[in-house]
């Protein structure tokens, strides 16, 4: 019988509007449809990720280029059923019952829950695809209690062993899965986003995982520092979250620089990436940058996929000599599929290298 593989989160539905439809000034943002102007105000300023919370007239949606689905746990799910469609995927979104999601997962041979806390949350996204810069504004949820996890969700979601858990700020339902995890009865893998807070990230979820994937920002936000945007950066992080948790596996994504991905066995960081010939060709042959947004997420589910399954884009079996670092490998030919290459790929295409260790001098020091 294949794996169930349960899944955690919060779709979105995102409105795309061509970059000449949006203009900026006077420290306003402005969309245009319908022969008039809509304004947008972002509750604070636009930051690296170039993502906002922001308030504006639902109308403009109607005027979108074109919407799609999206959210963490989503872009992960169907990277996860494109690869695997016989691996059965059960996911649970936090929103109140939507036909036109449920009918988009069922398409892709995913079965979906909600637990009802509010309607599916609009943005408003524009950016010319040939860039790399998108600026998304995030709708808010409404006022809505927040319900005691349903039972019986919980139970359908943890039959196979494995919660994805990406996006999610549903707090009651995130610290039943938790809980779950500490007492060894859950395998949690947990995508590290601002949705929560890091303290009670660091505190309550992290510890408790199996596999953390995180940014170089979000891991920096849960441990309350700057992370510096490098390989050494990224290796000192790491270092800093040994030091204050529980040994789970992490993946720590750099972009393009590939990923680093520690092994609780010895204490080190290992960085894989593409070899440079190959990463060349990659880049050569990136036309739409918009495919960058949702490379993570992507990645995360692949890492999952093969972690409990061991599947990927490259087939079944082992990718390295290290579970680790195949892990890895097959993360980054999905987010290197999801870019839209399409040349030759294999695992050899992927440079493997020591980055650091993680524990006490290697003198033997506690």
């Amino acid at each position: 019988m294949p794996p169930i593989i349960g899944l955690s989160g919060r779709v979105v539905n995102d409105h795309v509007f061509n970059s000449e439809r949006f203009s900026e000034r006077g420290g306003s943002y402005w969309f245009h449809g319908g022969g008039r102007a809509f304004q947008v105000v972002p509750e604070r300023p636009l930051d690296g990720n170039r993502k906002v919370p922001a308030r504006f007239d639902r109308s403009v949606l109607q005027y979108a280029d074109y919407s799609q689905f999206g959210g963490g746990t989503y872009n992960a799910a169907a990277a996860m059923a494109a690869i695997a469609p016989d691996i059965e995927l059960r996911y649970s979104d936090s929103g109140t019952p939507n036909p036109a999601l449920e009918a988009d997962l069922a398409r892709r041979g995913i079965a979906c829950r909600f637990r009802g806390l509010f309607p599916t949350l609009d943005n408003l996204v524009t950016g010319d695809p040939r860039a790399e810069d998108k600026i998304i504004f995030k709708s808010q949820p409404p006022p809505h209690a927040i319900p005691i996890p349903p039972e019986d969700q919980l139970a359908w979601i943890k039959q196979g062993g494995t919660v994805f858990l990406n996006s999610d700020n549903h707090h009651p339902w995130v610290t039943r899965l938790a809980g779950d995890a500490a007492r060894g009865r859950l395998n949690l893998h947990v995508v590290l986003t601002p949705s929560l807070p890091g303290p009670y990230l660091l505190k309550a979820v992290v510890p408790h995982a199996r596999l953390i994937v995180a940014g170089l920002d979000e891991l920096g936000a849960a441990l309350g520092v700057r992370v510096r945007n490098s390989v050494e950066g990224g290796v000192e992080a790491l270092r800093m979250l040994a030091e204050r948790a529980m040994s789970p596996v992490v993946h720590l994504t750099l972009g393009k620089d590939g990923v680093l991905v520690t092994d609780p066995e010895d204490m080190t960081a290992r960085h894989v990436r593409l070899a440079p010939a190959k990463h060349r060709d990659v880049q050569r042959h990136l036309r739409d940058h918009s495919k960058v947004c949702g490379c993570g997420d992507c990645y995360a589910g692949a890492v999952t996929l093969y972690t409990v399954a061991g599947r990927s884009v490259f087939g079944a079996g082992p990718l390295n000599d290290s579970p680790f670092v195949s892990a890895a490998v097959a993360g980054c030919g999905a987010a290197v599929r999801r870019l839209g290459y399409t040349g030759p790929l294999g695992p050899d295409d992927f440079v493997v290298t020591e980055a650091g260790y993680l524990g006490a001098a290697r003198d033997g020091a506690a």
